[in-house]
């Protein structure tokens, strides 16, 4: 070999005697440095650039992870960001693409856009894409990690599930488009979201779980990142709202900063992760579920308990065959709602009410219902309490889910029920009367305990495809031509809008689409200012509910028949159809007495598409007001039979559920008399 490289260098100083230094042969050789007469080693690391964005954040330290166990380790390469956001790493060769990186923003960090941070937090990357550090990347690494997957798959998935038109590994701060200004709102929430979630919960850490063992801040930080995750679809749909966007046209202005904090507060709130369900969700992260044996089991979700004779109850089951994986790997269950009322008992399949119980569901081939003691299919539980595709109801919804199990054997009833009640904001009533009840029994569990084998059972179901659906008891009900046209009746007295169908509940009903889109136009009936016991209302008195349909209703104050308001607070969230294929948005305030909208107010407008679907039509619309994001579906309308219904799209979100297992639900209900549980 040195023959060889003398003699390569001899044949290339012949060709290039010049760069050679001639043929005296005082020349420098090729690889020998300068003066030194040595050759310099090999470099042994890699500069890797990475840059950090929220907005671009400065001062927040980065390392490679080479443990991967989110903490900066020693001997683990770190560097500091610049003003641009940008570290440079200085990379042992052999570690280079082989682990992930991770930003800690603290509190002496500056976020180019929102400036100085306020809460720490922490961002990651995944280990073969390291150039951009961002609140979307962090999301995509928590996927690898928690599913094993690759990176470019989690990428996919998390965009897919999310909503969202750009990749989540790129720098969203360069992209001006639309979905990028999405993207970096989606981001903004995101973070904000973790702060929030860390403020309130991080007191906590050395607090008991509800095993007993002291909470870390490790665990809590887990749950807040577990839950975040878990909500970034809900938060991409907050930062696709027209009135987010239009706030944070600038991620600087204070209008954006103020929407950006309420908007996150809202859904950290439906979460369920609080101070009070932290101890309980701390716990079953680390007791995740074990891949069940093929045996009779079942879940309760819910409960309501007034006495023997009245309660209600939400229940999964499935028998012991049920639970056997067949050759596809799928297991099945049922789903029952029982309740008893005055002593009448009553069962259905799915719905939160026995009268819901015929919905009608497109399945992608035929409109169908959920007959009690359908079975639903469902890939089987593994070791890690996930199931990876769940067809509920034939076709209504598919989702996936994750479970977790708690052993509450020989603990109080009474505290576990306070610990469901603070797990979720509406598990609050769980084990109280159900609604209309009157009586004067309650919950009584005394000093009683849980068997052996009882469970708590945490569970996050996400839907990835749902389907048309509509309720058979809600035909659509309208008014006469006139009288949907809408009149200013303040100065004529013999105006339609005082005739004696307007001051009665609407009795015609609309048979067809194009009927539909004649009559509901959003041409309120106008009156001249009107008194509820001495309280004035607006002037003008406009009534809106005679033009106008439902996309949803926000508020729970009761419609009073002797109120000392003119409105109930309470509001409407309704549409009408504006010319063309065109629709308007519109936000109503209730009206004490009769509930009717009243002067409603544009808040955006939209689209309508109406699809075929077997032998019914649908009609679905576009860019609904960020108001209708509490709602948890999408309003559609669907003509079948000659009658047009009001319909639904469930959205694709996370839900969570706490439940007890099998012997835990019979042992309640055995301490309140309803009859017990048989798969």
């Amino acid at each position: 070999m040195k023959i060889f490289a003398v003699s390569s260098v001899s044949v290339a100083c012949a060709m290039l005697v010049a760069a050679c230094g001639g043929g005296g042969g005082g020349g420098i050789p090729v690889g020998v440095l300068a003066g030194s007469g040595t050759t310099p080693p090999p470099a042994t690391s890699t500069k890797v650039d990475v840059k950090v964005v929220d907005g671009a954040i400065s001062n927040a330290s980065v390392f490679l992870d080479l443990n991967e166990n989110g903490v900066l380790d020693s001997g683990e390469p770190t560097a500091k960001t610049n003003s641009s956001g940008v570290a440079t790493l200085d990379v042992p060769n052999a570690s280079v693409g082989k682990a992930p990186v991770v930003a800690l923003v603290g509190t002496d960090a500056v976020d180019a856009d929102t400036g100085p941070v306020p809460v720490a937090f922490k961002l990651t990357a995944p280990k073969d894409s390291t150039g951009v550090v961002s609140p979307l990347t962090t999301i995509v690494q928590y996927m690898v990690k928690a599913n094993g997957t690759s990176t470019a798959d989690a990428a996919a998935a998390a965009q897919a599930q999310a909503g969202l038109s750009v990749s989540m590994l790129a720098d969203f701060t360069t992209d001006t488009s639309a979905g990028g200004k999405v993207a970096a709102s989606a981001a903004r929430l995101f973070v904000v979201s973790v702060q929030q979630y860390t403020s309130t919960l991080s007191p906590a850490a050395g607090n008991p779980d509800l095993t007993g063992a002291a909470m870390t801040q490790g665990d809590i930080d887990k749950a807040i990142i577990d839950k975040a995750v878990e909500s970034f679809p809900a938060l991409v749909e907050v930062a696709k709202s027209p009135e987010l966007q239009a706030a944070c046209a600038s991620l600087s202005a204070d209008t954006c900063k103020t929407q950006v904090a309420a908007r996150a507060a809202e859904v950290n709130a439906d979460s369920g992760l609080t101070a009070g369900s932290l101890p309980l969700v701390v716990a079953a992260a680390r007791a995740p579920a074990e891949a069940p044996t093929p045996s009779a089991g079942a879940s309760l979700s819910f409960m309501n308990f007034g006495d023997a004779s009245n309660w209600y109850y939400r229940v999964f089951m499935a028998s012991a065959e049920e639970n056997t994986p067949d050759s596809s790997g799928n297991t099945r269950y049922r789903g029952y709602s029982r309740a008893m009322t005055a002593g009448v008992f009553y069962e259905w399949a799915t719905g939160g009410a026995y009268s819901r119980r015929n919905d009608q569901h497109w399945n992608g081939s035929a409109w169908v219902t959920c007959p009690v003691g359908l079975q639903n299919v469902q890939s089987a539980r593994d070791a890690n309490g996930r199931t990876a595709n769940n067809n509920y109801c034939d076709g209504l919804e598919f989702s996936s889910s994750q479970r977790s199990e708690v052993d509450i054997s020989d603990r109080k009833i009474a505290d576990i029920v306070a610990v469901i009640q603070a797990s979720l904001p509406n598990y609050a009533s769980w084990g109280s009367p159900p609604a209309g009840y009157t009586g004067g029994g309650t919950a009584n569990y005394g000093s009683a305990v849980f068997p052996a084998k009882s469970k708590l059972l945490t569970q996050s179901t996400t839907s990835t495809q749902s389907a048309y659906a509509f309720d058979v008891t809600s035909p659509l009900i309208g008014y006469s031509d006139p009288i949907s046209a809408g009149d200013d009746a303040r100065a004529n007295a013999g105006s339609v809008c005082l005739s004696a169908e307007a001051n009665t509940s609407p009795t015609i009903a609309v048979t067809s689409m194009e009927t539909m889109l004649a009559r509901f136009k959003g041409t309120p009936c106008v009156y001249s200012q009107g008194t509820i016991n001495g309280v004035a209302g607006p002037d003008p008195n406009e009534w809106w509910g005679n033009s106008t349909l439902s996309v949803g209703f926000i508020g729970t104050a009761p419609v009073l028949a002797n109120p000392t308001t003119y409105m109930t607070g309470n509001t409407y969230v309704r549409f009408a159809f504006t010319g063309g294929n065109a629709v308007t948005y519109y936000t109503c305030p209730q009206r004490q007495v009769n509930g009717s909208p009243r002067n409603c107010t544009a808040v955006g407008t939209g689209t309508y598409t109406i699809v075929t679907l077997g032998d019914a039509r649908v009609l679905t619309l576009s860019n609904p007001p960020a108001i209708a994001a509490s709602f948890d579906y999408e309003r559609v309308m669907v003509e079948r039979g000659g009658q047009i219904y009001y319909g639904y799209k469930s959205k694709q979100r996370t839900t969570y559920t706490t439940r007890l297992n099998l012997p835990a639900a019979n042992a309640v209900f055995t301490q309140l008399g309803i009859p017990t549980i048989t798969p």
